[in-house]
């Protein structure tokens, strides 16, 4: 234990009125908020935020950034500087995506590309999400708060496409899922569940605004179980949403199916209502996710209220750049 050394590099205090991750930044030393999200292979700009604070953002020609509700044209420029607690960067190159036009008060997706140097640790009962820079731990080093855990081994990642991978059980068949901390509930493809053997509900059917131009509708499936790493967990409800192939390349690949089969049955996005119900450390070095659970229900199914917020709009910049 002596030999461990965590390294906290930032911490960020969330904002406690919402259930992503979103904390208080700056834009060219302009206050701005950003979008924690594991989801995103990259970090990006709101492109209506962008138009609103006069960045100069041209039309990238042949990237695509891809998302639930389809694809969207990319957008580029050079920032000035980006900047959220300890961790700044300065002549950035970014991508502006999404509507010209909004409501999300967030101007900033924070995505994997940058966080995938750290070790990530969300303490969402806490408002808290912390990066650290371990040396000499192992996996159960990391659990910190010195309370029981669970461990999973991160799935092989694409370095064109990064995302945080975890290896996941449906009524007993193996399915790889991303971790998505933006995306305010948990979803799996329609036609996975059908493939899972899962029980659509009916009815209470809601409509979804994710990255892309088109608005999804949000079902739920009855699944008999679900577990990751050693955490186990019997009859639960999550959500369904046909997003797979919104989320296609043209050359037949996705974000989904990066560095993994493509059987159907590997389409889910883990989202913040998993990790509002643990405390988490991404341990992207370690190659492990280690969680203790911390009380509530794992997964939700929002309101109509809740999807329409102004963090439902930008929570899923799930972005795949070809």
């Amino acid at each position: 234990m002596a030999d461990c050394k965590l390294g906290l590099v930032a911490e960020l205090p969330l904002d406690p009125n919402r259930n992503v991750p979103v904390a208080e930044g700056e834009i060219n030393g302009q206050p701005a908020r950003f979008l924690i999200d594991t989801g995103s292979s990259w970090t990006m700009i709101v492109r209506s935020e962008a138009l609103k604070r006069h960045l100069a953002m041209g039309r990238i020609t042949g990237v695509t950034v891809y998302g639930v509700g389809g694809p969207r044209e990319a957008f580029g420029g050079t920032v000035r500087s980006l900047k959220i607690g300890a961790l700044e960067t300065t002549n950035v190159q970014v991508i502006a995506a999404g509507p010209s036009k909004g409501d999300s008060d967030v101007a900033v997706i924070l995505g994997e590309d940058a966080m995938s140097e750290f070790d990530v640790e969300f303490d969402m009962a806490g408002h808290m999400v912390r990066f650290f820079k371990p040396q000499g731990c192992a996996a159960d080093q990391l659990v910190y708060w010195n309370k029981p855990y669970s461990q999973a081994t991160l799935l092989e990642t694409d370095r064109d496409s990064p995302s945080v991978r975890i290896p996941v059980m449906l009524n007993g068949k193996p399915v790889s899922a991303v971790l998505s901390s933006g995306s305010s509930v948990t979803f799996v493809d329609k036609m996975a569940a059908e493939a899972l053997g899962a029980k659509i509900d009916a009815g209470g059917a809601e409509v979804l605004h994710g990255q892309g131009p088109q608005p999804d509708v949000l079902t739920t499936s009855r699944f008999s179980s679900f577990a990751l790493g050693d955490e186990a967990i019997g009859h639960v409800r999550i959500g369904v949403i046909s997003f797979a192939a919104q989320i296609q390349q043209s050359d037949g690949s996705s974000f989904m199916d990066h560095s993994v089969s493509k059987d159907v049955t590997r389409s889910m996005l883990v989202g913040s209502d998993f990790l509002r119900a643990h405390r988490v450390m991404v341990a992207m070095r370690e190659h492990v996710m280690v969680f203790s659970y911390t009380g509530g229900p794992v997964f939700a199914v929002p309101t109509s209220a809740d999807l329409s917020s102004g963090a439902a709009q930008v929570t899923n910049m799930t972005g795949s750049l070809r």
